[in-house]
């Protein structure tokens, strides 16, 4: 036991020495902090410049002139676009070929065509040399729809904005009720921090059991591992190596997390030191349920070890690091199918696809953090494939061990499928 407390903490030590181990835990939630606020500091302090539209309007007068005044106004946020409009009231036919020329020499942007019959046939035209900013775009048809529906109202003897205060949408908020009967956090919440512990999971076993994988190949490759075994059990050799990567890995994630619950708890202070109001990233209180935070916790625990271990067993298998990236893909698929069947099972988690990948050990780990924070799983069913997972951390663990045993001293030839049911057999 001593010997393979000697291999955790050298396994241990080494990794969170290297400089990839702190790059990435500095760089990682760097990464995650610039990939939510600069979409929002772009949003709230970019410009939309102007754009000079010319308004060719045969509708009704108070079709056009309405138009113009909404288009006109100028934009309650900065980044709006704002609009320079010039109001021609002549036939499209007259000016058509003037305002094509405008446009290519760029003297104008681009034109918004209002027809005679826009109030009974709902539709407009719009001629620009760039037509992919749909926000101009929404904008324009934004106008038009409203000054057109004023139109129809006043018609009917109705005023648009009685109408829209009798049409305003009604929000609703969605909150767990926890164990104890209280509303808990937001389903948002629970959505975010459940999905998050899956991919988290997915990502930290591709690293890390990488790195289990590389560490074994180059200890049989350089025959280290023939030194090592005539001092320790293979077993507790590679029990070793997963628990000592498994522990660097713990201790990043550890990191990451407790930034996180800084930056989350001081949110409103890290944006008014940017000078941005609260408002401006709205996020969901994360109260959540101790007992949900330990049942993902569990899962991602008993999920990494278990890959871990069938990392560690391909390294040893594979004749060569070449050799060894054809393990990798079997690996991985187990873990890649829920990530790519995400939506299936977050629409119906209680469907017999996320039922059946939930008790199974190579795919409830990312599986039943979604299923817990889709909501509506018994208490039963979670520590039922709690038991599932670690009952099939053991078998599969044990299954590795016996390759581990019995490839770490294993040269020449890749070994097929009827060697490794050899080796399982024998060791």
């Amino acid at each position: 036991m001593s010997e393979m407390l000697l291999v955790l903490e050298r396994e241990f030590v080494t990794r969170v020495r290297s400089r990839s181990f702190l790059l990435s835990t500095l760089l990682v939630p760097l990464f995650m902090v610039l990939v939510f606020a600069v979409p929002i500091l772009m949003q709230v302090t970019g410009s939309g410049g102007e754009q000079r539209i010319v308004v060719v309007d045969e509708g009704p007068p108070a079709v056009g002139e309405q138009v113009v005044r909404s288009l006109s106004a100028v934009p309650t946020r900065e980044r709006d676009t704002r609009f320079a409009v010039e109001h021609l009231r002549v036939p499209l036919a007259s000016v058509r070929d003037s305002l094509n020329a405008a446009i290519r020499v760029e003297s104008v942007d681009g034109y918004l065509w209002i027809p005679p019959g826009v109030v009974e046939q709902s539709g407009a035209a719009y001629r620009a040399r760039n037509v992919t900013d749909f926000e101009i775009q929404e904008r324009l048809s934004a106008a038009v729809s409203e000054a057109v529906q004023a139109v129809r109202l006043a018609e009917a003897g109705l005023q648009i904005s009685e109408v829209a205060s009798l049409l305003r949408p009604v929000q609703v908020e969605a909150s767990r009720i926890t164990r104890d009967g209280e509303e808990g956090a937001s389903a948002a919440a629970t959505m975010i921090v459940s999905i998050a512990v899956g991919f988290l999971l997915y990502f930290l076993t591709l690293f890390y059991g990488a790195q289990v994988m590389q560490s074994v190949q180059e200890e049989k490759t350089n025959r280290i591992s023939e030194v090592l075994v005539s001092s320790i059990r293979a077993s507790h050799l590679m029990l070793g190596k997963v628990l000592g990567v498994g522990s660097a890995a713990l201790l990043q994630v550890l990191i990451w997390a407790a930034i996180a619950v800084v930056m989350v708890s001081q949110r409103e202070r890290l944006l008014d030191m940017l000078g941005l109001p609260a408002s401006n990233l709205p996020l969901p209180s994360l109260g959540i349920d101790p007992m949900l935070g330990a049942a993902l916790g569990l899962f991602a625990f008993f999920g990494f070890f278990l890959y871990a271990a069938l990392f560690a067993a391909a390294g040893a298998a594979a004749a060569s690091s070449e050799d060894a990236q054809r393990f990798t893909f079997p690996l991985i698929v187990p873990l890649l199918l829920p990530i790519l069947m995400q939506q299936q099972i977050i629409r119906d988690p209680q469907g017999t696809l996320a039922t059946v990948l939930g008790w199974i050990p190579l795919t409830s780990p990312i599986v039943m953090p979604m299923r817990i924070g889709a909501g509506g799983i018994s208490t039963l069913e979670v520590v039922g494939s709690l038991v599932t997972l670690a009952l099939g951390v053991g078998v599969l663990g044990w299954l590795a061990g016996k390759i581990y045993r019995v490839g770490i001293l294993a040269t020449g030839k890749r070994p097929t499928l009827r060697d490794l049911a050899r080796w399982l057999r024998t060791a």
